[in-house]
């Protein structure tokens, strides 16, 4: 049984009747506890992946912070992409980034989770992933053999979805894979012609490799794009770190305790300051954090995180909490993927033998905290498919200043799996732990 940390998936179907890849590098060198995998078979899906992770970022809400975890969107659709037939099939291969039209993605997707159990088996990393299908519906056995096989999907049955005991069974389930942190979104449930949850748990939490001390931790400037300043918890360390400078972007990788795991900054560049009319310095101009989100494609941040050399550096980093309710169904078909949602055109034949199944809504809620210790994420997708009815000098430390908006990826190390990834607009606008907004898209 495989699970990830912080990070819930659900996708929910009833019945109906109804990322191009870029070059990512991947490690060629994994450490010697990894399970025997080789590499060289999981590249394509991880630059689709990739390539997809950014092709969805562009599509979501642009004038807040954000966070959500791609890999457990594709993850969760692969599983009803392995149902799929005929032009559904191919609509989802194209728009989710599956290397030669979804031809043995399952067994890639397996790969994956080899080298990621490597992760839940770390002792300095808190890490676990798990799918289960919750069904109302039969399902081909070639379909169930399949998604247990590759997927390591737990299968439940279920009489009736409307039930207080099925809620009760799947907020349970849900909560003790996402320990405690997940919360299954019950509006789902309240679908008539809801046949089948596919959900996939995703739980990370892990320390930094080197600690930001507590003390040297106080309010700062943080500079927002509207030109105003708030103050915000800013977190001080000098250390070794990967840093580098690509185009627009500063680049900065902290890796969390382990090495398995790093934390990627992508920092729109300060430019030097305009001389005024009596040589004084102005404020300094910044590229737009919306100019690098327009541009940056999977091969652009293969480069950028290439060009990172080791130095000294002085990092400024604000303490966070961000958590997003997303609807991603329109975003998903300005990808391309809309036979999925139709009425008309979907055909999931291979779940059940009948055509009668469609993709009624995709959702997600996430959340992620990060402090001086380390970083907690979780994130839950829900697809719902209904019925058609020693002591040395030191070189000078270098200045990694995150006090402006910045985005910023969660990327396993080995595969350079982009596990989550989001944007900080405004570090001081924190999530109200009562409120939830998911969106049914």
């Amino acid at each position: 049984m495989r699970a990830y940390r912080w990070a819930f998936l659900a996708i929910s179907l009833g019945s109906t009747a109804a990322f191009a890849s870029s070059d990512v590098d991947v490690q060629e060198d994994p450490p010697a506890k990894l399970a025997p995998v080789s590499l060289e078979n999981v590249k394509p899906l991880v630059k689709g992946n990739t390539a997809f992770a950014l092709n969805l970022y562009r599509h979501l809400p642009k004038d807040e912070n954000l966070f959500y975890s791609p890999f457990g969107v594709s993850e969760a659709l692969a599983i009803c992409f392995s149902g799929a037939r005929e032009g559904t099939a191919a609509q989802m291969a194209s728009a989710l980034g599956f290397p030669e039209d979804g031809r043995e993605v399952e067994q890639q997707f397996s790969l994956l989770h080899l080298v990621q159990e490597n992760l839940a088996r770390s002792s300095d990393i808190d890490y676990e992933m798990t799918n289960s299908l919750w069904s109302k519906i039969a399902l081909l056995p070639t379909y169930s053999d399949l998604v247990e096989r590759e997927y390591g999907a737990d299968l439940f049955k279920v009489q009736d979805f409307s039930s207080s005991s099925t809620k009760q069974r799947l907020t349970d389930w849900v909560s003790e894979k996402t320990r405690g942190k997940g919360v299954f979104p019950e509006e789902v449930l309240d679908d008539p012609l809801l046949q089948l949850v596919v959900m996939n748990t995703l739980y990370l939490k892990a320390s930094w490799e080197r600690q930001f001390p507590k003390r040297a931790t106080r309010d700062r400037p943080f500079h927002l794009l509207d030109g105003s300043e708030v103050e915000v918890p800013m977190m001080v360390q000098t250390g070794m770190f990967q840093l580098g400078k690509w185009y627009d972007l500063e680049v900065l990788e902290m890796p969390y305790k382990g090495g398995e795991l790093s934390a990627i900054i992508l920092l729109p560049t300060e430019k030097e300051p305009a001389q005024g009319a009596q040589g004084l310095g102005t404020t300094p101009a910044r590229t737009s954090l919306a100019e690098i989100e327009a541009d940056l494609t999977a091969a652009d941040l293969a480069n950028a995180i290439r060009c990172t050399e080791r130095e000294r550096v002085r990092v400024f980093l604000p303490r966070f909490s961000i958590s997003s309710g997303l609807g991603l169904k329109q975003m998903l078909e300005a990808l391309g993927m809309t036979d999925a949602f139709s009425i008309e055109h979907a055909d999931f034949s291979g779940m059940t033998g009948a055509t009668d199944l469609r993709i009624g809504s995709v959702l997600q809620n996430a959340r992620i905290d990060v402090d001086e210790t380390g970083t907690e994420a979780v994130a839950v997708t829900v697809a719902a498919i209904t019925t058609r009815g020693g002591v040395r000098e030191e070189p000078p430390a270098k200045v990694f200043r995150a006090d402006r908006p910045f985005m910023f990826l969660l990327r396993e190390n080995i595969t350079g799996t982009i596990l989550f990834m989001g944007r900080v607009l405004d570090p001081s606008n924190t999530p109200d732990e009562e409120s939830s907004d998911e969106e049914t898209g």
